[in-house]
């Protein structure tokens, strides 16, 4: 019996998997794992983010998604030595669910972060938009000429062809005629931008939410692709 450790970067201490041999194994110890390692933090988002699709759709991945999971798992795999694993491990499928299960949640838990961040940030987008009008006003009623020219930039919420999407205008202030007219067209614009933006806040939060769903039940999530599992697993110790 070998003991190997991974990391979770939300403990204190790591997280230990006991790992137990067939009696015709070699002398096996596969190296420690830390999931704050760039590839398995963006292989657990990237889990993360088909698991929370599958959330969304509310049924079974299309071929090509499920296909990005099992090219994705391998990766794990070669990172988490399964092949060693596989070759040698009595029960090498639920040792590799249970550090699968590890890998995702900390993807879904990033995730969360992540979203939670810019639903923060676009949450200030039309008080944002709001000081930059302020700005254009006071710029048209400027005497000076040695002001000019002046730039602005501000983020604002367009649909597009892709669905909604944060897109950036560049304002260019020759003089304060140019900042008048700039002020009418922001003015004009802020009504639209700011049902907009509630409708990308609110799928955002959708978002959010698909992911939480995914950490509370990464126990289920790896379960239903268990079949991958074990078919990466067989690959991986043909390889060996």
């Amino acid at each position: 019996m070998q003991r190997r450790r991974i990391h979770d970067p939300d403990q204190e201490h790591p997280i230990s998997t006991t790992i137990t041999h067939s009696p015709d194994a070699p002398d096996l110890d596969r190296p420690e794992v830390s999931l704050r390692s760039p590839e398995l933090r963006e292989l657990g988002r990237r889990l993360a983010e088909e698991a929370a699709e599958r959330v969304t759709l509310d049924g079974p991945l299309p071929i090509r998604r499920r296909e990005i999971v099992r090219r994705s798992i391998r990766r794990v795999g070669r990172q988490l030595h399964w092949p060693l694993l596989a070759t040698y491990e009595n029960d090498a499928v639920d040792t590799a669910a249970a550090e699968l299960r590890k890998v995702v949640k900390s993807g879904a838990r990033s995730l969360e972060r992540s979203a939670d961040n810019e639903i923060e940030h676009k949450l200030g987008e039309t008080d944002r938009i709001e000081e930059v009008l302020e700005a254009l006003r006071e710029l048209a009623e400027a005497e000076d000429p040695e002001i000019f020219p002046q730039e602005f930039s501000y983020e604002r919420t367009s649909r597009r062809s892709g669905g909604l999407q944060t897109v950036t205008d560049v304002l260019e202030i020759e003089d304060a005629e140019a900042a008048k007219r700039a002020a009418k067209k922001v003015a004009r614009s802020l009504p639209r931008a700011g049902r907009l933006q509630r409708d990308m806040i609110a799928h955002m939060e959708h978002q959010r939410d698909a992911f939480t769903r995914v950490r509370l039940e990464t126990r289920e999530t790896v379960r239903q692709w268990r079949g991958i599992l074990g078919e990466v697993l067989l690959v991986l110790r043909e390889s060996h």
